[in-house]
């Protein structure tokens, strides 16, 4: 029902089931009348029958009504009928095979054939048929009605063959209005009896949408609180809403979370939530509680209805008072209980009810999967704190050790990532790029390895072959760190830190901003520790003479704003070395 309202559908369905019931009721209805007119004129033929056909019989014994009457035979029939014909009865006629009348009360009507054969023919065959006609020139000189109906019926029956057809033609006026009265009660009865209909329709579809709809809002409420709790890989914000869910799910006063933990797999109570202060509280300590040990050990919800003062070694202090309900339900994950979330309705007389309990079934498994889940990323988070440390530790040392190849630059990979970080954070890049700026800082000489320890360490400067050797350790670097996926973001100093702002550095040549930020950066804390530390070729240069080189090769080797902002860095760091000089 997501998308439409309940109102919405309960209109669309009274509309649906109005058409439905009113052509229910015009088929009914339709159906109704042609079985009510039939039943009606049936049982008119079969009253006119059954009252007129015994004295005709009885006249015609040892009569041949097959052939012309004689005047003995058709007197006695004309004194039996005598008494037959009134108001109702207008005719009695007897046809023969030949579908003519051996005998009328109607004055010289006998003789003559009759129109509808079929009739007669079938009654013949030994049915009876009635038929509804106009009434013109049955009744002679009377008035004669606007219907009739005419009754065939088999009469004379010898050896199973009737001798002769009797024809009853009655006034259906009164047939008629029976068979019009008993339509329009049906009319009535069964418009009286859809309206009810339509309206228990109603009914029904009003219970159902409003459990529909609260099944809904239920599953709904139950996604959102899974989307929650999935969302988080906090143990404790988990097991904190997992309380605070359980609680206000079974509109209870208390919520609460405990585990199973140890080898012992003792119960660990590790959240608890109060309704009525709107708090949470969080503890670490083991529970006893028979009713919680239950459904942990058995794996199935536990209601219970507890006495007064109840929960006092789960919660440390007095709950509550007066009786209460506890749900205790197992936190299920695949076949194993991890844990156990509960809710404590007060004050309450009786103890959860099945269906009060399947909704905190549902909750408690989405919970323990959140659990499971929030569990799992923290032993990884763990472990990755762990190995990334290791690999830290293993990058100092590395980079230590090629520090020893040469004296002059023993510390300088450590100085220059301290100082490279602190200029980035002063111009702006974001945080979570500074790991990846220190680790590129620490190894941008990586690439030395490759470059003979007689170009290292020579005292002079580099003829050509031995420049073109010491300018490939970029490239060397990048060979190196590109085996190894998490120092990817390292790859811009390694590359790049000896590419000029003008254009002119190397190994590839490039300019301003087509150079990356890192190694822009990285190029000027280089130059500075450079000049500023001891070689083999020269001595130090003191600071404020290597920040004015550095100023002056702005927009030339370096770029501008990064040689402001890590002058203001430095000039930082100088004061602070003075206050402890002085101190």
């Amino acid at each position: 029902m997501a998308g439409i309202s309940r109102g919405n559908v309960l209109l669309q369905f009274a509309a649906l089931s109005l058409v439905v019931v009113a052509a229910l009721g015009a088929a009914l209805g339709f159906l109704g009348q042609r079985i009510i007119g039939e039943r009606i004129r049936d049982s008119a033929a079969s009253t006119a029958t059954n009252t007129i056909r015994p004295p005709l019989e009885a006249s015609l014994a040892g009569v041949d009504a097959s052939a012309p009457l004689s005047r003995t035979a058709y007197e006695h029939l004309d004194e039996a009928t005598a008494g037959l014909v009134s108001d109702q009865t207008l005719l009695i006629r007897l046809w023969n095979r030949e579908g003519l009348t051996v005998f009328s009360t109607k004055e010289g009507d006998a003789g003559r054939g009759f129109l509808g054969k079929d009739e007669v023919q079938r009654a013949f065959d030994g049915e009876t048929v009635h038929a509804v006609a106009r009434g013109a020139g049955i009744a002679g000189g009377a008035p004669a009605p606007d219907q009739v109906l005419r009754v065939f019926s088999p009469v004379g029956v010898t050896g199973g063959t009737p001798g002769a057809v009797l024809e009853i033609v009655q006034d259906y006026t009164a047939t008629a209005a029976l068979i019009h009265k008993t339509r329009t009660t049906l009319y009535w009865a069964l418009g009286g009896g859809l309206v009810l209909a339509w309206l228990a329709l109603q009914g029904v579809a009003w219970w159902s949408t409003k459990n529909v709809s609260r099944l809904y809002a239920r599953l709904a409420y139950l996604f959102r609180i899974g989307q929650h709790l999935r969302s988080s890989l906090d143990l404790s914000e988990v097991v904190a809403q997992t309380a605070h869910d359980a609680a206000i799910l079974a509109q209870g006063q208390y919520g609460f979370v405990c585990l199973l933990e140890g080898e012992s797999q003792e119960l660990v109570l590790k959240a608890t939530y109060d309704h009525e202060k709107g708090s949470i509280g969080y503890h670490n300590r083991n529970v006893d509680d028979s009713y919680l040990l239950r459904a942990a050990a058995t794996g199935e919800a536990v209601s219970a209805r507890l006495p007064e003062r109840p929960l006092r070694a789960v919660f440390g202090v007095r709950a509550s008072e007066g009786p209460a309900a506890l749900a205790s339900i197992p936190m299920h994950i695949r076949d194993r209980v991890i844990g156990v979330a509960a809710a404590v309705r007060h004050p309450s007389v009786q103890a959860f009810s099945p269906a009060e309990l399947a909704p905190l079934q549902e909750l408690a498994d989405q919970a323990a999967m959140a659990i499971e889940q929030a569990s799992l990323f923290a032993k990884v988070r763990s472990h990755a704190s762990d190995l990334e440390m290791s690999y830290d530790t293993t990058l100092r040392a590395l980079m230590a050790a090629l520090d020893t190849k040469d004296a002059a630059t023993e510390g300088h990979s450590e100085r220059v990532s301290r100082l490279t970080v602190a200029v980035a954070r002063e111009i702006g890049v974001p945080e979570e790029r500074m790991l990846d700026i220190e680790r590129g800082a620490l190894l941008h000489d990586v690439g030395k390895i490759g470059v003979p320890d007689a170009v290292l360490r020579k005292p002079k400067n580099l003829n050509r072959k031995e420049w073109e050797a010491m300018q490939k350790h970029p490239l060397l670097a990048g060979l190196m760190v590109s085996k190894v996926g998490f120092l990817e973001g390292a790859m811009p100093i390694l590359l790049y830190h000896h590419e000029r702002y003008d254009g002119s550095g190397y190994p590839f040549g490039l300019a301003k901003d087509r150079i990356p930020l890192e190694a822009r950066i990285f190029a000027v804390v280089d130059a500075y520790d450079a000049m500023t530390s001891e070689r083999p070729y020269r001595k130090a240069v003191p600071p404020e003479d290597a920040l004015q080189e550095i100023r002056a090769n702005a927009g030339i080797q370096f770029d501008p704003q990064v040689v402001q902002a890590f002058e203001s860095v430095i000039r930082r760091l100088l004061i602070v070395e003075k206050d402890v000089e002085a101190a």
